[in-house]
């Protein structure tokens, strides 16, 4: 037999093994061994049957344990899963823990977002987590912040979808498509710089929703780089976008309630300052009173002083008339009344009367004419209106602000012949204080010597009719455009409240526009000659009045 043959060489050589053969149309195994002791091997011929009989327990038995091995197998890989799926729910709700502490102690929307795509990145495994707003009007997404894997080149800015008719985008971020997003200019005109574009393949990526109660749409992206999109992975994203959708309500909210107690806190500040302003207000109305009372008290007295003046300056020249008289027939008179005459000096008091009646005369017509300023001054509350000489009441004004004038502020007239104005007389008076009391401020704190205030009357025509023009101006500091716009509103003052004496040029605009009818302005050259500069204008108010 050429097997046996085979066997019994390899027994002759002292080989180990087992062969299978067939000896006498009997599958059998043949196992053969060497006896080093005895240098001859001895081989065992067994019947495959009887081995295979002997077996079929074993191989029940490794079936049965190749099935128990399926089963761990199978069990371990759930209880993989299962942690794997607990571990992210649990990193997902530590996420969320800590989105939520941020609200709560920050509400900086910025970096509660930021560092909310970063820990989705980190989380998912992803490539980019983005956040945008989406904008209906030109169906863009505006990415303002992200996380991206190292070496990724960064997407922030517009993008838009290429084609398609407005709010396609939206659809097909609905339904997961892939779409080709490229940059486009941040006001939607022409791009700048060179663009790039963002590709969002099928089944790599999810774009969840974030609605929040400011009626703006937002959208969390999740993009990598393998399948992504599974029932839990957008569990997680849906979840997130919720904690963000509060998150951004809060922190709008929370905007909004800084706003309103920035705006409280003005409001307070206002009312304090009118409070202060009312105080002040009344303080004047009340001096207002006592000095008109004053004025009319003193204005009583002052005329019977001036009147009886008059009188008895005519009855001391009368009587210096008659001792003429008598020096001229009685030139030698009694000793006795020589002696008299030389110990008065009749010749120097005969001169000095005259003149030291002419000076109390002068001086209670100045007093005079300080009460009746003073009265004209003080009558703010005119029930109907009257015609008037505004340039009187200037003159007037001005007599009561000689103290703060002295010698060193020139103030130069230059009045036309004007109608009398139908007017409230006290209230323009007023107005015309007050401008009057900043140009002597302005020309007070200018460092040069020639300080003057210049004030021109005249009548202009307007498309509205004719006007009487009053400029008060003054070389002081010019006036910045940014103070000149808002000069007349209320509660505007360039002064401490402390040095505050006029009833402000919020209230001058007040009484000449809406109490009158007319219009005044501010006007302050920007650049003035350096060899002109004395003599340039600071500032120039021009008050214009309609002639009624």
């Amino acid at each position: 037999d050429a097997n046996l043959a085979i066997v019994a060489r390899k027994m002759v050589y002292q080989k180990t093994g087992i062969s299978q053969t067939e000896l006498n149309n009997t599958r059998v195994y043949i196992a053969y061994l060497p006896l080093q002791q005895a240098e001859w091997s001895i081989g065992l011929v067994i019947p495959r049957y009887n081995i295979e009989k002997e077996l079929h327990p074993l191989y029940i038995l490794i079936a049965i344990t190749a099935g128990f091995l399926v089963w761990a197998i199978l069990s371990a890989i759930a209880a993989l899963n299962l942690f794997a799926k607990n571990r992210v729910r649990g990193r997902t709700e530590a996420m969320l823990h800590r989105l939520t502490s941020r609200v709560r102690a920050s509400l900086n929307l910025d970096r509660i977002l930021q560092t909310t795509v970063e820990e989705l990145g980190s989380l998912l495994h992803l490539e980019r987590a983005i956040f945008g707003w989406y904008d209906p009007r030109h169906d863009a997404l505006e990415f303002c912040w992200e996380y991206c894997r190292e070496g990724l080149p960064a997407r922030l800015g517009t993008f838009g979808a290429q084609s398609g008719p407005s709010g396609d985008l939206v659809a097909r971020l609905h339904r997961s498509e892939s779409v080709v997003l490229r940059e486009t200019a941040a006001s939607f005109g022409e791009p700048s710089g060179e663009l790039t574009q963002l590709e969002l393949a099928h089944q790599r990526y999810a774009a969840v929703p974030v609605l929040t109660q400011t009626n703006r749409l937002g959208y969390l992206f999740a993009c990598a780089d393998r399948q992504f999109a599974a029932a839990e992975e957008v569990e997680v994203l849906e979840a997130v976008a919720d904690s963000l959708a509060i998150a951004i309500s809060q922190s709008y909210l929370h905007e909004q309630i800084q706003d309103q107690l920035k705006l409280l806190e003005e409001v307070l500040a206002k009312l304090r300052r009118t409070e202060e302003h009312l105080m002040k207000s009344e303080k004047m109305s009340v001096l207002g009173e006592i000095a008109a009372g004053i004025a009319r008290e003193i204005n009583n007295p002052i005329n019977f002083i001036y009147g009886s003046l008059i009188h008895l300056n005519d009855s001391i020249g009368d009587l210096l008339n008659i001792i003429y008289l008598y020096a001229q027939y009685y030139p030698v008179p009694e000793p006795e009344i020589a002696a008299e005459i030389e110990a008065m000096d009749l010749g120097f008091v005969s001169e000095d009367v005259p003149q030291i009646l002419n000076s109390l005369k002068t001086g209670a017509d100045r007093i005079r004419q300080l009460v009746l300023s003073l009265q004209n001054f003080s009558l703010t509350d005119d029930t109907d209106k009257e015609r008037t000489n505004i340039q009187e009441g200037i003159d007037s004004i001005l007599l009561l602000l000689a103290h703060r004038l002295d010698n060193k502020i020139s103030v130069v007239k230059e009045y036309s012949n004007l109608p009398l104005l139908l007017c409230y007389p006290g209230q323009l008076n007023q107005a015309f204080a007050s401008i009057l009391r900043n140009a002597i401020d302005a020309v007070n704190s200018s460092e040069f010597a020639d300080k003057k205030i210049v004030i021109k009357t005249d009548i202009v025509s307007r498309p509205e009719g004719r006007f009487i023009a009053v400029s008060i101006a003054n070389n002081g500091p010019r006036i910045p455009p940014e103070i000149q716009r808002r000069i007349f509103d209320p509660f505007f003052t360039t002064k401490s409240f402390n040095k505050f004496t006029g009833l402000g040029l919020s209230i001058c605009y007040k009484i000449v526009v809406q109490t009158h009818g007319g219009r005044i302005t501010v006007q302050s050259p920007t650049m003035q000659p350096e060899s002109e500069y004395q003599s340039a204008i600071g500032a120039e108010f021009v008050v214009e009045l309609p002639v009624i």
